[in-house]
């Protein structure tokens, strides 16, 4: 065999590995791990927009995984404590708390007493679910016989990123949301534009913001306490 013919041959079946290793299913729920202790910074950047007229926020975002529990349905959930801070110099300050759970099969953070599937396992590119399915709020897309939030798999690089919304509408209303997810350390970015358009009179059309939010939220530090 010439020697062009190998190196094309190693070239073909490295790459056909790649592409194999992507498109396998990950089986692991390392990308939302649970452990009392552990916290992750956020540098945070928010604009809402009320008539169209914008105010800026710039703070960080401590979340820390709190003491578990036995839920309602028999299961383990954990308490996650929300604190913010302007920036470095200040101290935290009480931001509210949420609580997280997960199984073999899905991952679920409850803001409140609304629930999201944030995650379903396995997860591979491609993969689907209701992000929505645990709540009421139903979203703009179908899963099945009802309004849905469809998230989706878009990349595995290897960091898992989650597209929870694509919808680039500029005249009624844009939803645009993806969280990122990395392996033993949990979700390390999202980003949401959500803009309710004026859909009357003469500013329709115009892009005029009646009611929105931009919002960037990275991680800066993560760890255990």
């Amino acid at each position: 065999m010439r020697t062009g013919s190998i190196l094309f041959l190693v070239i073909f079946l490295w790459m056909s590995a790649c592409d194999e290793v992507e498109r396998s299913p990950i089986l692991a729920d390392e990308y939302f791990p649970l452990a009392t202790g552990q916290y992750i910074i956020y540098n945070v950047d928010s604009t809402k927009i009320l008539q169209n007229v914008e105010t800026k926020f710039t703070y960080q975002l401590r979340v820390s995984v709190g003491k578990s529990f036995v839920n309602g349905e028999g299961n383990t959930s954990y308490i996650i404590q929300r604190e913010k801070r302007a920036d470095a110099t200040k101290v935290w300050t009480p931001a509210g708390t949420w609580t997280a759970r997960k199984s073999t099969k899905e991952a679920v953070i409850t803001e409140g007493t609304t629930s999201y599937v944030k995650l379903k396992f396995p997860l591979s590119i491609g993969s689907t679910w209701d992000g929505n399915a645990l709540n009421t709020i139903g979203g703009n897309e179908q899963c099945n016989d009802k309004e849905c939030d469809r998230y989706e798999v878009t990349e595995i690089s290897p960091d898992v990123i989650v597209t929870q919304s694509n919808d680039p509408d500029e005249i009624l209303r844009k939803d645009l949301r993806v969280e990122t997810y990395r392996k033993d350390v949990g979700l390390i970015y999202k980003e949401s534009t959500v803009l309710e358009y004026c859909d009357s009179g003469d500013c329709f059309g115009t892009q005029f913001v009646k009611n929105g939010l931009v919002y960037k939220q990275e991680a800066a530090e993560s760890g255990g306490l």
